[in-house]
């Protein structure tokens, strides 16, 4: 629940405060508004609410009508109580407030949640990865002015580096497709102090120029569609995209009437975090390094021969379902009681690690090139304990243990 309100301009910060011994102090986004949290609780809401210091698992819910008060995130407060919102039908969950199917599951005709059927083509955009974007002036996207335009690089200006989220916490290695809702959160911030870092790009519309908020509930619905000559057109979710005025640098911004607009960028991927040594294998193993500036591993395989994981891809990673898995060769997970899993008709390793990844008790996947053999482990210490199983197998261990519950089963 919540201990103090903070709205109205109650606590400004050019004032002077105190924080007791057991009290933590926050200030606001907006630097307007200052307080005292007690151990255990975080500063929640916005300007447009209050502001309350709410516990782990709370934030600030209501209305202007009924008043605000620290719930249970998912809960509503109707001025007497929080109430849990209404379960949502047909397998579809909760998230961030609105009913949708779950990762890897697509809305069908009936109303239903189904398995989302591998097709043919594919975006090639994952979320969790970064981008650079450049425009028709052939300059990268950039932040600068208070806004985002096609500008060109200088010593206080450099592009901005776009991360794609489905959602607040940017669950990793999802499809990125023209009919997914997609956030973009920009990882650089302005030269040269860089204060504006890993925030979201807004949702400004009508003429406004679009920029940066540190609140998601502002980061605007984006939609990415290929487009010809290895472009991409970036739209809103349920809005076009337009040029917001005829400037030599031009800023962007949402239209609501011609919600066919979409702007084309070409699309880069950079590494997220720049020291990150998974960055070794931003290259791949193929001969021709810029064969994609999306991803390069098509080519590597048929390039390589028909093991596309061993030897060539042993310590890389694989991302499905949001849970990474480190590739290792000529190792195995050995398990002799409590095995899983184990299947003899599996014909490729990408089948056998993706259904460990379905599966919260597993923590481990082997799979042997000659026998089809697919085995799933429960144990993630000490493995994989057999260290020289030979080229023939390929390991998947989460680079991370997976940590479960009960009603993740059913």
């Amino acid at each position: 629940m919540s201990r103090d309100t903070v709205s109205g301009g109650e606590l400004a910060v050019s004032g002077s405060y105190h924080c007791e011994e057991n009290e933590t102090p926050f200030i606001t986004p907006d630097k307007k508004h200052a307080t005292c949290c007690l151990e255990g609780e975080s500063l929640k809401g916005s300007a447009d609410t209050e502001w309350h210091c709410c516990a782990e698992g709370h934030d600030v819910t209501g209305s202007a009508d009924v008043g605000y008060e620290c719930c249970v995130k998912g809960s509503v407060y109707d001025g007497d109580m929080c109430k849990r919102a209404e379960k949502c039908p047909n397998g579809q969950e909760m998230v961030d407030g609105k009913c949708q199917c779950p990762k890897d599951q697509t809305m069908a005709d009936d109303g239903t949640c189904k398995p989302v059927k591998a097709g043919k083509c594919d975006s090639g955009l994952k979320t969790g990865k970064c981008y650079f974007l450049t425009g028709r002036s052939e300059n990268y996207l950039t932040f600068n002015g208070g806004q985002y335009s096609e500008t060109k690089l200088s010593k206080y200006i450099r592009p901005a580096k776009f991360q794609l989220c489905r959602d607040e916490k940017c669950t990793p290695g999802l499809p990125v497709n023209p009919s997914d809702e997609v956030k973009i959160k920009d990882l650089h911030g302005s030269l040269p102090y860089a204060t504006d870092a890993n925030q979201w790009v807004d949702n400004k519309q009508n003429g406004a120029h679009i920029g940066k908020t540190p609140d998601y509930e502002k980061a605007g619905n984006f939609s990415f569609t290929k487009w010809p000559c290895g472009k991409y057109c970036l739209t809103g979710f349920n809005q076009g995209l337009s040029q917001a005025c005829p400037d030599v640098s031009p800023g962007i911004s949402f239209d609501n009437k011609a919600t066919d607009s979409c702007i084309e960028f070409e699309l880069l991927e950079v590494p997220c975090d720049i020291r990150a040594d998974k960055n070794n294998c931003i290259w791949k193993n193929s001969k021709n390094q810029c064969c994609g500036k999306i991803d390069c591993s098509a080519e590597e395989e048929t390039e390589e021969g028909t093991k596309p994981y061993c030897p060539t891809q042993d310590g890389t990673t694989r991302v499905f379902n949001g849970i990474e898995f480190e590739v290792i060769c000529g190792k195995a997970y050995s398990t002799k009681t409590d095995m899983i899993t184990v299947r003899k008709d599996v014909t490729d390793p990408e089948t056998c690690y993706k259904e460990c990844a379905a599966n919260p008790k597993c923590q481990g996947a082997n799979w042997r090139f000659s026998k089809n053999y697919c085995s799933h482990h429960p144990y993630y210490e000490d493995q994989p304990k057999t260290q020289n199983a030979g080229e023939d197998w390929v390991t998947f261990r989460p680079t991370e243990k997976r940590e479960f519950t009960s009603n993740q089963l059913f």
